[in-house]
């Protein structure tokens, strides 16, 4: 059965010399008025009826959506007007406003301890397809211990994110029971926490651009799963975390093939692709690491990399080996960082590019810039190149 929708007391005595006190201001602000102005607040809000305003003078219960409007009119906190004193009541002011009424009751008809999680504040605030396609994703890769629907399966895993017992429902007896029929119930349960852990952090890396219809096919699902009920270092969950947030934000980037290649790395090759990262440029749809002059090591020590390390990046195919020419026209950016310079004259030089799956997996990886990298570049470019800008 579903929650009822969180109501609050109002302390009406408050809101009756709120309301005298405004009408001094603004003598149109009848019971009638302010009514009307809280149904102008447009999908954001739910409306306060004449019928409702009067309850809430008389100290009734008013839901939570609905004394949030009441204090928008009134501009003043939602907590002036309540009689029960609550650690903290949610806002609704914040909420995309293209959340649909819908969605929005049926979110606010949680439970109260769920409606002011971190967590939950957190999906709230993303578009709606976005918060629905990780609900809908997440519960693909969750087991469950009863066989119920996906929209039960959604409300369920948002239960359990806001009360921070989803990686702990692993224990639990009936979900247990189910892991222990499989045939290696103790390697099962520690592929569900990791899996579980990947879904919880990927919350985190979530942004707030509209997403496109499309969703994940399953079978890249299937191997995603494969690969991240595998990883139980921290690192490497965040890795898969990055990766999960990234494919439902954008399904055409991250190839099945890139996926299978990012299987097989561990936390040591990890941290190598992440050191190379600090010194590559974007240039057109390339992304190179210049080389200084003949010598590999020189460049890769800025990263504080060795030949070996990059053999070890090209093995698992993220990087092309043997030094290969780019040519740039004049008028070419180059981009590194937040710094850049462009070509004023044609330049040729030696690089080592990233492969398909090295530019996609850099799409999730954080490191820091080597300004001194990008200074030896521009010194040795320097007669080929105009408009250097030098980023923070």
């Amino acid at each position: 059965m579903p929650s009822k929708m969180p109501t609050l007391r109002a302390n009406g005595p408050e809101i009756d010399r709120l309301i005298e006190a405004l009408r001094f201001r603004d003598p149109a602000a009848t019971h009638e008025e302010i009514s009307e102005r809280t149904r102008k607040l447009g999908p954001g809000k739910d409306w306060v009826s004449p019928r409702t305003l009067r309850d809430a003078r008389n100290s009734g219960n008013i839901t939570l959506t609905r004394m949030h409007a009441l204090a928008t009119v009134l501009k003043v906190p939602v907590e002036s007007i309540v009689l029960e004193k609550r650690r903290h009541i949610p806002s609704t002011a914040n909420l995309p406003m293209e959340l649909s009424n819908q969605t929005r009751n049926k979110l606010y008809a949680l439970p109260l301890e769920v409606v002011v999680s971190p967590i939950f504040q957190r999906l709230v605030q993303l578009p709606e397809s976005t918060m629905d396609a990780f609900l809908s994703i997440a519960a693909s890769m969750t087991s469950f211990a009863d066989e119920i629907g996906l929209e039960q399966k959604k409300e369920h895993l948002l239960r359990r994110l806001a009360h921070k017992d989803y990686l702990d429902e692993v224990e639990d007896p009936d979900l247990a029971h189910k892991l222990a029929a499989t045939r290696h119930p103790e390697r099962e349960q520690r592929f569900e926490r990791n899996t579980r852990t990947v879904v919880e952090k990927a919350v985190n890396y979530l942004n707030g651009n509209n997403i496109p219809q499309q969703r994940p096919d399953q079978t890249f699902l299937d191997y995603f799963v494969e690969g991240c009920e595998k990883a139980s270092d921290e690192n490497m969950q965040e890795l898969w975390a990055q990766m999960l947030a990234a494919k439902i934000e954008r399904p055409n980037e991250m190839s099945l093939r890139t996926l299978r290649m990012i299987q097989d790395i561990n936390q040591d090759v990890a941290g190598l692709f992440e050191k190379l990262c600090s010194i590559v440029f974007e240039v057109d749809n390339a992304v190179v690491s210049i080389r200084l002059d003949e010598s590999t090591g020189r460049y890769l020590s800025f990263a504080g990399l060795s030949f070996d390390d990059l053999m070890v990046l090209s093995d698992y195919g993220f990087v092309t080996l043997g030094a290969r020419g780019l040519e740039a026209e004049p008028g070419t950016l180059f981009k590194y960082f937040s710094s850049s310079f462009r070509a004023k004259k044609k330049i040729t030089c030696r690089v080592n590019p990233l492969t398909v799956a090295g530019k996609e997996l850099r799409r999730l990886v954080s490191c820091t810039s080597k300004p001194n990298y990008f200074e030896e570049v521009v010194e040795m470019l320097d007669q080929k190149i105009t408009k250097v800008v030098r980023g923070g």
